[in-house]
């Protein structure tokens, strides 16, 4: 009896290290592709790359935000509020190589173009400083002026946008990784408006990190003006004062500024595929675009002698345009494609967001129609013609007017 079951138990081990070996050995057996299906795999033309897209940025409107301070002297009121419209784009889009590219290459250099609808213009219109010409009291029983402070601001598609961009892209020694880097020029035919933009890219396997910075051109394109009255009537109805009361306006003046420029900013973004699901792709999306800030200083006004402009406000505060993209990509057949997302900013138009694409050729991967995964191509071989990620264009216009009144200087601050 003991003698069978050590020879069962001899059995047994050696069917399990035969069968381990064999495993094993399947295992260190790496799959062997053919040339064929190589060059199969990153075969393309240039109908492939090049795509038709509408897309749609829902706007949003803010809750009006009024409120009414009384201070020692003046009763301020401050309305602000934004009504940002659907920003809509069309645009035609294409890559293709300069450079020769086959299944033994490890580089390429690319150019990318578009044309078509989109960006974003921002439109900010402020009051400061305004004052109602009627008398009031205030909490400490003086006579005082209201103090008017507005801030509206909406947003409009740019119209049409002209972009090229040169990149060049070297793959990693087994081809599961590379790094890119590019350089952009955007032009909005419309206003003139132009951009330029550099940026650097990383494909490790199934994870993507980039990053753009971009840099408007031009002049800030700022239109000063100024105007007014040293004694205006509307405040002064029965006549002007012989002297300076603490709770009155001797002069009432006012500074214009007009203008508007491209926004230069910056913006990080990751992208993860999937192994089994190469027609489908998750991003964030993080970006900062800096405003313009201007104003006037408190000054000696020589045109009254012993007297001061002082203004509300010295100084307008720029608006910095920031938020974050969460979104998929799907490939949904060889030919049509979907982008959509949300889009949490701030100063600017915000929600949900959707981009149809229509590939003139066809996608390789595509959740009907089709290829879900592919072993033949690395991931990163795999992308090596994407197109680069980057940003619409953005530009800020401006129509300020802030109020200053006259002083004596024995009555300054």
């Amino acid at each position: 009896m003991k003698h069978k079951l050590v020879l069962k138990s001899i059995a047994l081990a050696s069917i399990a290290c035969s069968i381990n070996a064999i495993v094993g050995a399947a295992a260190n057996v790496a799959p062997q592709v053919s040339d064929t299906a190589k060059h199969d795999a990153v075969q393309s033309n240039w109908m492939d790359r090049t795509d038709i897209a509408v897309g749609v940025q829902s706007g949003g409107r803010s809750k009006l935000d009024k409120g009414h301070f009384l201070t020692d002297d003046l009763d301020t009121i401050y309305d602000k509020q934004s009504d940002y419209g659907n920003l809509t784009k069309a645009y035609i889009e294409t890559l293709q190589p300069i450079s020769h590219y086959d299944e033994n290459s490890k580089s390429v250099l690319f150019v990318q173009g578009r044309i078509g609808r989109g960006g974003e213009k921002i439109a900010s219109k402020e009051l400061r400083g305004y004052l109602l010409p009627e008398l009031t009291i205030n909490r400490h029983g003086q006579s005082s002026y209201t103090k008017i402070n507005t801030d509206e601001k909406s947003s409009e598609t740019l119209g049409i946008i002209g972009t090229v961009g040169i990149g060049y892209r070297r793959l990693s020694r087994n081809e599961h990784a590379y790094v890119g880097v590019n350089a952009f020029a955007d032009r909005a035919f419309k206003d003139n408006y132009n951009r330029i933009s550099g940026g650097v890219e990383y494909v490790n396997g199934l994870n993507e990190v980039y990053a753009n910075v971009y840099k408007g051109l031009g002049s800030k394109d700022l239109v000063k003006g100024s105007g007014g009255t040293p004694y205006p009537k509307r405040l002064y109805p029965n006549g002007y004062p012989s002297r300076f009361p603490y709770d009155t306006i001797p002069g009432e003046n006012y500074n214009t500024y007009k203008g508007s420029r491209v926004l230069g900013g910056y913006e990080i973004g990751f992208v993860r595929s999937f192994k089994n699901a190469r027609w489908a792709r998750a991003y964030v999306n993080g970006y900062r675009w800096k405003g313009h800030g201007f104003g006037h200083k408190q000054a000696y006004n020589w045109g009254r002698p012993g007297h001061w402009s002082v203004p509300w406000f010295s100084v307008r505060d720029a608006n910095h345009y920031k938020g974050i993209k969460i979104g998929a990509e799907l490939q949904l057949t060889p030919h049509i494609s979907l982008d959509i997302g949300y889009n949490n900013a701030n100063n600017m138009s915000k929600g949900m967001y959707g981009t149809v694409k229509y590939t003139l050729g066809t996608s390789k991967f595509a959740f009907w129609g089709g290829k879900h995964s592919d072993d033949t191509i690395t991931t990163a071989r795999s992308k090596m013609l994407n197109k680069v990620r980057r940003q619409d264009m953005i530009v800020e216009s401006f129509d300020d007017v802030e109020y200053d009144y006259l002083a004596p200087v024995d009555r300054l601050d």
